[in-house]
């Protein structure tokens, strides 16, 4: 992880938790019997690393 921060990003009134995430790239799963799979196939940097944005919501007690 590599930024967090609490925001209202859904705009629902309530603020999650707002992750950044870098990881090693891989497609979704759904991209091998979909027509248009591999879409986000060039959706990595040079060293391979994707980029992940991570909502968490705050139910009122705990991030769910």
């Amino acid at each position: 992880m590599t930024e967090a921060i609490s925001a209202d990003l859904n705009r629902d009134g309530k603020n999650e938790m707002v992750m950044v995430v870098w990881r090693p790239h891989k497609v979704w799963p759904i991209d091998t019997f979909l027509p248009s799979g591999g879409r986000i196939a060039d959706f990595h940097d040079e060293t391979g690393l994707s980029c992940h944005l991570i909502l968490v919501g705050w139910d009122g007690t705990k991030y769910r």
